[in-house]
């Protein structure tokens, strides 16, 4: 798939050759994985109208209330190395790719066919096929449990997720490879490995002796367990709420 407007060089007008690398390598600079985006910039390339195969899209203004259910595809390593924003492309990382929605915009997508549902960040352009709405990125495709075209819903979050959702909905039911893992309650999602060890501590300091960083795609998971039974979850469940951390989610391994 062609990234539009993925040449970072392309974007940057004529200028002596120091100026120019200065710029180059501000424009094509790797993003946080996290970012705090805010508003979109509707006057940058990728949000202006672009033309791919004769047909011309036009980004929209506002991703308030967005929400559209169809067929969603996924793309790896062969896209290249960066999106259409000029941000760097993780194959396995939690992002995605839509025609008009304003980029980036953070979305909640859930796989219609099994109930589970992930938070990612749309910062590229396509797909350009008939009849699909996204595509997804390898990884975010992995976490959704989509292993060719599935059945989407999509939904414009206001704000960048505070804990990155990497499990399945609690509604989902757990398919062959997560059946008989053992179960863990995670503490936080961090962007940062210096950011997921701080939690770490904090839980060791606060009486927890059972507490494991693990990375999976771009993110860094607090994982406190494995619990023998549903009653020794909740009971660590309440005391994770008395030390101050909240918006628990189980994870399996």
């Amino acid at each position: 798939m062609k990234h539009p407007f993925s040449g970072c060089a392309s974007l940057i007008p004529r200028a002596p050759a120091l100026l120019l690398l200065l710029l180059t390598l501000a424009a094509c600079s790797t993003t946080p994985q996290r970012p705090d985006i805010g508003s979109p910039n509707l006057r940058a390339a990728y949000n202006r109208p672009y033309t791919i195969r004769g047909q011309t899209y036009y980004p929209m203004a506002s991703s308030i209330g967005y929400r559209e259910r169809g067929l969603a595809s996924w793309y790896g390593h062969e896209s290249g190395n960066t999106t259409s924003m000029g941000m760097r492309f993780d194959p396995d990382g939690l992002s995605a790719a839509h025609k008009t929605l304003p980029l980036p915009t953070w979305a909640r997508v859930t796989n219609l066919d099994n109930g589970r549902s992930i938070e990612l960040l749309v910062n590229d352009r396509g797909p350009f096929v008939p009849g699909r709405i996204m595509d997804l990125s390898a990884g975010s495709a992995r976490a959704l449990g989509i292993t060719g075209l599935g059945r989407v819903e999509i939904e414009a979050l206001s704000v960048a997720p505070s804990t990155p959702s990497l499990a399945q909905g609690p509604s989902a039911a757990p398919d062959a490879n997560t059946a008989g893992s053992a179960v863990y309650l995670q503490a936080g999602a961090f962007s940062r490995a210096e950011n997921a060890e701080r939690r770490r501590q904090q839980l060791q300091a606060a009486g927890f002796d059972n507490v494991d960083v693990e990375r999976r795609g771009p993110y860094f998971l607090v994982l406190v367990g494995p619990f023998a039974s549903p009653e020794a979850r909740q009971a660590a469940s309440l005391r994770l709420s008395e030390a101050g951390i909240h918006h628990l989610r189980e994870a399996r391994r």
